[in-house]
């Protein structure tokens, strides 16, 4: 998924979050209002804190990654959880920015850090989950390669830290080791080591160690933060058959992980009946969420939205964890078409539907 290059970081100021507060009572709310229930893994489900089966539905909310100012995520959190009825929001984040490495930022992060909790906080307040995600690094060259890479760096290890320190075992959060890892192996996955990156052609230096899911999940447990982690296998592997030859990820100090296996529409190589059939396996051990993402022709009734009923229908009936990207205007896709949130036609409306219930 890609967002305009319009949308570029901003400098960022306190007073603006002030002011945010101060326009959205509700995101300094807190948990404490919403009651939101703790959730773990037990066996292959997400459960609650009754040991009820939970099911994820939620959307991918791409800004935070990429600006460090404003209160627009706000206001989209609001209309997701309270409009659109998403018990899940994905907050995709940069951990430059986390720590005030990013173009435009004097303050350390601070501001960027306060506006990532009001949007957690309005989530939370208005009864959804929080899903943290660490979606841009920098291959180990602060403020100097920002974006998706092909794996989480040493840098990582600090944001993560940082992160779990912040929303040490909050019942709503739940943290996402890193987003779409890619061209590497499973074992440099699960177990680190040195990868080229091909993320930026123009990068000086494309070499760096990265320290694989294992070591970023004893990280965040080191802090004493059990939230729910969720860890995105190499793209491409929507089957998720490694987790099943050893390469599954050990958690015995937090409450559990899920994995997230990605369906796009425009892959051409299989159906849903297809995936689903590949996913299945993995499913009857390990907890799934899958990452719906609309690729290819954005026409209304191509193979794409014919696929994107069919996918929530299923998801619906076999009660599949998912989530939609991406709900930005400047998106691409998208699933609005304008800052008043009106749902694209046909994704947004399919995606709204299945969000309400309606499948």
């Amino acid at each position: 998924m890609t967002i305009s290059p319009s949308v570029v970081f901003r400098a960022t100021r306190l007073f603006v979050y002030a002011a945010l507060f101060v326009a959205f009572p509700i995101a300094v709310g807190g948990p404490a209002q919403s009651q939101l229930l703790a959730l773990h893994v037990s066996g292959a489900k997400l459960v609650d804190s009754s040991d009820q089966p939970f099911i994820l539905r939620g959307v991918d909310l791409p800004v935070l990654e990429r600006s460090v100012s404003g209160n627009h995520p706000v206001q989209l959190a609001v209309e997701l959880t309270k409009v659109w009825h998403a018990n899940l929001v994905r907050l995709p984040l940069c951990e430059d920015s986390w720590f005030g490495r990013s173009p435009g930022q004097k303050d350390d992060g601070a501001a960027y850090r306060a506006l990532v909790h009001a949007v957690a906080n309005t989530i939370r307040a208005n009864s959804a989950y929080a899903l943290l995600d660490l979606a841009w690094s920098d291959a180990d060259r602060w403020g100097a390669d920002l974006g998706p890479h092909d794996m989480a760096d040493q840098h990582s290890m600090d944001f993560w830290k940082s992160v779990a320190e912040n929303f040490l075992n909050q019942p709503g959060v739940l943290f996402e080791l890193y987003a779409e890892p890619h061209g590497i192996s499973w074992d440099v996955w699960k177990n680190g080591g040195e990868i080229t990156d091909h993320s930026n052609p123009n990068a000086v230096n494309d070499s760096y160690a990265t320290p694989g899911m294992e070591l970023l999940i004893a990280t965040v447990r080191a802090t004493g933060a059990r939230n729910v982690i969720v860890a995105d296998v190499p793209v491409g592997a929507s089957d998720l058959s490694e987790l099943l030859t050893g390469y599954a990820l050990t958690d015995p100090a937090g409450n559990g992980i899920m994995y997230a296996s990605r369906f796009d529409t425009a892959s051409g190589g299989y159906s849903v009946d297809q995936w689903i059939r590949r996913i299945e396996p993995v499913e009857r051990q390990y907890p799934v969420i899958a990452y719906f993402d609309i690729g290819g022709s954005r026409v209304p009734g191509t193979r794409d939205s014919q696929s994107a009923s069919k996918f929530f229908a299923a998801a619906r009936t076999q009660n599949i964890n998912w989530i939609a990207e991406g709900f930005y205007p400047q998106a691409s896709p998208s699933l609005i078409r304008d800052r008043k949130y009106a749902p694209t036609n046909e994704f947004g409306a399919i995606v709204r539907k299945a969000l309400a219930g309606g499948g």
